[in-house]
């Protein structure tokens, strides 16, 4: 049984690093630590909103809404 419920918590933890909007922030962070991208703190705490926003989005309402059309 441990193992088991070891083997859904790394499952989740991976499902969580491939939505669109981690994938999109993860990047820009990227861009931003290797000087691709110029930002400073307040564009940065803004693109973390945005992105703490969209994710909220996306996991409450948008990922419902795509398992509810999947089912019919």
């Amino acid at each position: 049984m441990e193992g088991a419920s070891f083997a859904d918590a790394l499952a989740a933890t991976g499902r969580a690093f491939v939505t669109p909007a981690t994938i999109a922030y993860i990047g820009y962070v990227v861009l931003a630590c290797v000087g691709r991208v110029q930002t400073n703190t307040t564009r940065l705490g803004i693109v973390t909103g945005c992105f703490i926003l969209i994710q909220v989005f996306y996991d409450d309402y948008f990922r419902i809404l795509l398992n509810r059309r999947a089912e019919k």
